[in-house]
């Protein structure tokens, strides 16, 4: 009787095309991760507190596959809001406030009414040297407090 040879292990086999559907899927789920950070650091800059997770004992994690783009967990986001007299925020601040709270599951998103005075100037319009010479005009930051 003959005997029958073992076999020998055959590696994991895949098409082309199977690789492409592969690498497609994984772009555009590191596209959305990439996404979610940019937007993430444009509601820091207009935030007026964000408080990062301290280096050691209590740290927050950031949610999600955050941490490849080395993005860090926050414990507090604070934006500010013009006050209408009686802390009452419109519905567009508290929309506001909630998609910040998508952004950041991990954080406390608060909306401090402040008065107008002290909300934080905006930055001027950058004119260029082609913009200026044709309208002659030019933007003057306002003061912080009259």
């Amino acid at each position: 009787m003959s005997t029958i040879p073992p076999t020998r292990r055959r590696w994991f086999r895949f098409s082309l095309a199977t690789m492409f559907v592969v690498v497609t899927l994984l772009a555009v789920r590191l596209g959305y991760q990439a996404n979610w950070v940019r937007q993430r650091h444009e509601v820091i800059a207009r935030a007026v507190r964000a408080k990062k997770s301290p280096g050691s004992g209590g740290q927050v994690a950031p949610p999600g596959a955050l941490w490849l783009f080395q993005e860090p967990g926050y414990h507090l986001i604070a934006l500010a809001f013009q006050d209408r007299g009686g802390g009452t925020l419109l519905p567009s601040e508290i929309a506001e406030i909630e998609r910040v709270k998508l952004l950041f599951p991990e954080a406390k998103v608060a909306g401090i009414p402040i008065p107008e005075r002290l909300l934080p100037m905006r930055p001027p319009r950058q004119i260029t040297k082609a913009r200026a010479n044709s309208t002659m005009i030019q933007r003057v930051p306002r003061p912080l407090v009259p």
